[in-house]
């Protein structure tokens, strides 16, 4: 594959993610735009107010908006957020994504015990493993008892069905405006946030909200300095010039080293440097293409071949175990997410197995005649949605009080228990409020299985280990350098059962002619042969299907701007 996909983990929903599409224009719209996700042409009431989560003291706040705050130090102190439990003593059922183990049995676990008593309600929760999740959510709308909290992916066919059956309750009402301050953690939520998880205009569940960019790109600087470099160069020549030399040391730090085990982590980031944009976008006549046929898509292809041809990239793409080598020093470069990098963490992993290895962050060089384009994430992944079968608005006020007190922020002490689970059973406390986590492998099962809603703002920070400090600065100002202007889908919130499709199809037909092309098995001259192919095995069909769904609705809200920036 020219991209191999990145597999649903509870590591990757947590800051990989996923897509790439954006929202400045979005921002711009103001509260009472009607523009907002879905093709149809209901507006929706006033967006909630939005309210800046707060900053601990110690934080690094950016001025950028989807940004998240980067802490360096751990907290000694926090603050209660939800002044007292928000449920009535009944019970709340949930239906939610199974990470890792299923938890113990209700007596046995102490993480569920407390959260019971912290939420004033018995919670229960019926969990699905993510690889069946969505089958097993189709199950569950069929049957029709549904449960008072469901997170539902609602780019998926299954949860696209839920909205327009109208098994999840409009909360656009409840939440309009001000009213939304009754649960100030859900007035975090960024306005753009609202408008791109929204369905026809209609707020159908609070957003797994996601910063604006959740990939870097990270290059071995002691591998730049092996070759004499001390950075990534200043034009698309100097960079794959770095990658070419790097690829001639043949050994580093005393390992078999290569600058690339495949093109897959760097094909993205070309993209960026000649300024291609998302994968469906505006042309300079406002129709719509796919990225493929942006006329500058071929000299990316030419550029990538170029790192093969050059000895840059391990002789077989296609070898297993990638980031076993690259966290055993034998690769060069890596794009990942920062949890990958600083949580996981492929750093400190580097430096543990290959002394004087170290990674930078870094922005590369744009194309002559090119702007570097930066793609931005959707802004979300999936929704906590309210079944509409709660119809005692009383209810349905208890509810969204649960999903505020999940949603409570950064140095509060709700934050830390879902997120870290309970002190004494999950960690410990050292003296300057680092935490270390217990050997009580059954208690973090029980934790890790039920902690996960999906509405923490858990991806609203980065919170650098103190022994990877020393990579806070580099890390931060390359995000906010590339987080300057990032791009959308100009059919974000649309969506194309006919694309769906093909997919497929398409993506076999990209697999034979790109990969092909990017490994020396096919001349690059037959890009325009794959286009064609591309084209005819449904690609034609996709973009004709968005483009109707895209002409409705700027037809419906014309004085609105469309999604692109």
């Amino acid at each position: 594959m020219l991209v191999p996909p990145i597999p649903l983990t509870r590591r990757s929903v947590l800051g990989l993610a996923a897509s790439s599409l954006g929202a400045a224009a979005l921002a711009a719209c103001g509260n009472n735009s009607p523009t907002g996700g879905g093709d149809g042409a209901t507006a929706t009431a006033t967006w909630p107010t939005h309210v800046t989560p707060p900053v601990v003291a110690g934080g690094r706040a950016s001025s950028l908006p989807g940004v998240p705050t980067m802490y360096t130090a751990p907290l000694k102190e926090f603050t209660r957020a939800v002044p007292s439990p928000p449920g009535d003593g009944s019970e709340v059922t949930t239906f939610q994504i199974l990470w890792g183990t299923p938890p113990q049995d209700d007596a046995s676990n102490l993480w569920l015990q407390e959260l019971n008593q912290r939420l004033g309600v018995t919670y229960r929760a019926n969990l699905a493993p993510g690889a069946s999740y969505n089958d097993k959510f189709a199950t569950l709308l069929a049957s029709g008892n549904l449960p008072d909290l469901m997170f539902v992916q609602d780019t998926s066919p299954q949860g696209l069905q839920a909205a327009e059956d109208g098994a999840l309750l409009d909360l656009s009402d409840l939440l309009a405006g001000d009213k939304v301050l009754e649960w100030p953690h859900l007035a975090h939520i960024r306005t753009e946030t609202w408008q791109r998880s929204s369905k026809h205009g209609r707020i159908l569940g609070i957003p797994n909200e996601d910063p604006v960019l959740t990939r870097f790109p990270a290059i071995r600087s002691d591998a730049l300095e092996a070759i004499g470099a001390t950075d990534v160069g200043t034009t698309i020549d100097d960079f794959l010039d770095r990658f070419v030399e790097m690829g001639k040391l043949g050994t580093l730090q005393g390992k078999e080293f290569y600058p690339m085990l495949d093109l897959g982590p760097l094909t993205e980031v070309a993209e960026w440097m000649f300024g291609i944009g998302p994968e469906w976008q505006l042309d300079d006549a406002g129709k719509l293409r796919h990225k493929y046929q942006h006329p500058r898509y071929p000299e990316v292809v030419e550029y990538l071949r170029r790192f093969w041809d050059g000895g840059a990239v391990f002789p077989d793409p296609t070898a297993s175990n990638k980031s076993q080598k690259l966290e055993n020093g034998q690769v060069g470069y890596n794009r990942d997410s920062y949890n990958a990098f600083f949580l996981d963490s492929q750093i400190r992993k580097l430096r543990a197995s290959t002394p004087g290895a170290d990674l930078t962050f870094f922005v590369p060089p744009a194309a002559p005649d090119a702007t570097l384009t930066v793609v931005r994430t959707d802004g979300y992944w999936g929704i906590v949605a309210i079944s509409s079968r709660v119809t005692d608005p009383a209810r349905q006020k208890l509810l969204l009080s649960i999903l505020n007190w999940f949603r409570s922020p950064f140095g509060s002490e709700e934050y830390q228990f879902i997120n870290d689970g309970i002190e004494g059973v999950h960690f410990t406390r050292a003296a300057d409020g680092s935490i270390t986590k217990t050997q009580d492998e059954a208690a973090h099962s029980d934790h890790a299985a039920l902690s996960w809603l999906g509405v923490s703002p858990v991806n609203n920070n980065y919170l650098i280990p103190p022994d990877l400090a020393d990579k806070a600065d580099n890390f931060f100002t390359t995000v906010e350098t590339l987080a300057k202007d990032p791009v959308s889908s100009p059919v974000l919130g649309l969506v194309s059962e006919k694309a769906s499709r093909s997919a497929g199809t398409r993506g076999s037909v990209r697999d034979d002619y790109v990969t092909g092309m990017l490994y020396g098995r096919r001349p690059v001259t037959d890009y325009q042969s794959f286009l064609d192919d591309w084209l005819r095995a449904g690609g034609q069909e996709a973009l004709d299907d968005y483009q109707q769904r895209y002409d409705a609705r700027e037809s419906a809200a014309p004085s609105s701007p469309s999604p692109t920036k």
